[in-house]
């Protein structure tokens, strides 16, 4: 049985022990087109309707550089805008609320 769209909450702090550092601008996440020349369609959540956003972030708990980096995609009518400084250019530390995870 395919569990499409199960998403689990979780407290930031239950999955993020050591917080969350984001790398880069969070930026619109789009559709795949063939065509290089046509508008990019920006994607939509198909449970809430919000339109996706997307950033590379760095999990300081992670000892495994492999798995350390990964790709958060917000949820949300306009782009998120962090409220925290930067600690080095490119990345600030970051908290999130209402995390979901969906396997």
């Amino acid at each position: 049985m395919a569990l499409k769209d199960l998403r689990f909450e979780v407290p930031f702090h239950v999955a993020f022990e050591k917080g969350l550092v984001l790398v880069g601008e969070i930026e619109p996440d789009t559709e795949y087109n063939q065509n290089r020349n046509a508008p990019a369609r920006q994607k939509v959540d198909p449970v809430t309707g919000l339109r996706q956003w997307k950033a590379t972030a760095t999990n300081p708990a992670e000892t495994n550089p492999k798995k350390s980096s990964i790709q958060v995609i917000f949820l949300a009518d306009v782009a998120p805008v962090p409220s925290t400084p930067e600690v080095l250019p490119g990345m600030r530390s970051i908290v999130l609320e209402n995390v979901t995870l969906q396997p």
